[in-house]
């Protein structure tokens, strides 16, 4: 299904079982409800809407350049292990942690460098990707086990 001009996809993940669902023959696997609710990018009560169910520790489709993403409270483990349940991505292959600024680098990194928040006033908002040792704080499941995010 198209989505319509201005209009944003919210998938909500459920942690009920839907029940069994074969994709093969003599495969089986769990099936999770999914409730999508259309979310209007630029409706203020929308965007208010999509930060409740974030907050909520469920999951919303955000549109980026390309694709749309699946995205969740970096901050909760269980939200974000949902991800990796709904688009049966590697408990390994790492998430990327979108920040709105470099106020917010301390939070995530163990360290930040100077130049980092250079960097990141200069490029933010956009494509800019750092890879900074993880705070100790963070948990495993955003990095697929790894140091860094």
């Amino acid at each position: 299904r198209s989505v319509p001009s201005g209009v944003r996809p919210r998938i909500r993940m459920r942690n009920q079982s839907g029940g069994q669902h074969g994709d093969r023959p003599g495969r089986m696997h769990r099936v999770n409800s999914v409730k999508t609710e259309w979310l209007n990018a630029s409706v203020p009560a929308d965007q208010e809407r999509a930060a409740r169910l974030l907050q909520a520790g469920e999951l919303v489709a955000v549109p980026t350049e390309t694709v749309y993403g699946l995205a969740a409270d970096a901050t909760n483990p269980e939200a974000v292990a949902r991800i990796f349940e709904a688009k049966r991505r590697p408990r390994n292959h790492p998430l990327i942690v979108h920040l709105a600024g470099a106020d917010q680098l301390p939070r995530w990194a163990a360290h930040v460098p100077d130049w980092v928040h250079t960097v990141a006033e200069r490029f933010w908002p956009g494509p800019l990707t750092l890879l900074l040792e993880k705070h100790p704080r963070v948990s495993p499941v955003i990095t697929g086990g790894f140091l860094c995010i």
